[in-house]
């Protein structure tokens, strides 16, 4: 099971053009979801939307690397997992978070989602910098 799970995790990047997709989406979503932070209308997503957008990205990000980028792939792969777990954990706490008391739920949500997303992009640095340094 775990060379399975490491297979499909650090394979290389498709570039297919739906990525792009993906991508745009993901970034849309994050923007409009912290944006109704400030501007506070129905119109915009709900910031429960965040990790979902987060999740898009790491996934439109993972698949458009060069091809020979596996191990920075697999980082963003990794990212875009815990976004959706992340995102899983939003909704089905969403009745709770409904509750006068439930901001602190709604926060430890945010703040595992930032630290989640933070160490994914550092070890995505970090492959970068060791796939892109001189020999």
């Amino acid at each position: 099971m775990p060379s399975k799970l490491k297979a499909h995790l650090f394979r290389e990047p498709r570039g297919r053009p739906i990525f792009w997709l993906h991508l745009a989406l993901g970034i849309v979503i994050v923007f409009a979801s912290v944006a109704r932070f400030v501007v506070d209308s129905a119109l915009l997503p709900s910031p429960t939307m965040i990790p979902l957008g987060l999740a898009l990205v790491f996934l439109g990000a993972a698949e458009k690397l060069p091809p020979r980028s596996t191990r920075l792939a697999g980082a963003l792969r990794t990212g875009y997992y815990l976004a959706l777990l992340t995102y899983g954990g939003v909704i089905l706490v969403a009745p709770i978070l409904s509750l006068p008391t439930a901001e602190a739920w709604y926060w430890a949500f945010i703040v595992a989602l930032v630290a989640g997303s933070a160490i994914t992009v550092w070890v995505a640095w970090q492959f970068w910098v060791a796939d892109h340094s001189p020999a």
